[in-house]
């Protein structure tokens, strides 16, 4: 079902029922670009079978509410851009998210620019590859909660912070990032950063981009 609803820019209501959503496996882009949608209810959604969920609310200019029931997206590998530019969220809570098999991150939540607090709960990363961008632009942000992430596995963590310029403590005591291979502007334009802990940050040879 992934685009289903995409660019449907002057939808504000979808009323799911009982949708059986129990074989879909893609769900890419599916509300992307619906910018009138203020809430969405997906407490009927069946996600355990999904693998990809790119973009699904990404440019959902008004969305202030995403109803996540008992979400199930442990098959799930592919969240890049999954809230990217929903400007009006202000919270977001993904502490049910199952996140064990995610291998890419990039742009999660970029350009959120009124978020203010995002729970992550006992988020697990270990299999995550790319977090670049993931924060990217959340403007209103003045601390993130990372000390559930486990980065072991992490390649790419480019622009990750870029322009958070309200963060003020950013604690990253528990980031390993022993195969990073490009850091490149990861804090760029963090201007209110007073505080910052890179207790176990090891960049080697094989960084190529600072």
């Amino acid at each position: 079902i992934s685009y289903m609803f995409s660019g449907c820019t002057n939808l504000e209501k979808i009323n799911f029922g009982n949708i059986n959503t129990s074989s879909v496996k893609y769900m890419g882009y599916l509300f992307s670009g619906c910018s009138k949608l203020t809430s969405i209810d997906l407490s009927n959604f069946d996600t355990s079978k999904v693998i990809d969920m790119n973009n699904m609310f990404s440019n959902c200019n008004y969305l202030k509410d995403i109803n996540f029931g008992n979400i199930n997206t442990s098959s799930v590998k592919n969240m890049r851009s999954l809230f990217s530019c929903c400007i009006n969220l202000t919270s977001i809570d993904i502490s049910k998210f199952d996140t064990s098999q995610v291998i890419d991150m990039y742009n999660m939540f970029s350009g959120c620019s009124n978020l203010e607090k995002i729970y992550f709960g006992n988020i697990n990363t270990s299999s995550v590859k790319d977090m670049s961008y993931l924060f990217s632009g959340c403007t209103k942000l003045t601390s993130i909660d990372l000390s559930k992430f486990e980065t072991s596995k992490v390649i790419y963590m480019y622009n990750m912070f870029y322009n958070c310029f309200n963060l003020k403590i950013l604690d990253l005591k528990t980031f390993n990032t022993s195969n990073v291979i490009n850091i490149d502007s990861m804090f760029y334009n963090c201007s209110s950063l007073i505080y910052l802990n890179l207790y176990l940050f090891k960049l080697n040879n094989s960084v190529k981009r600072y």
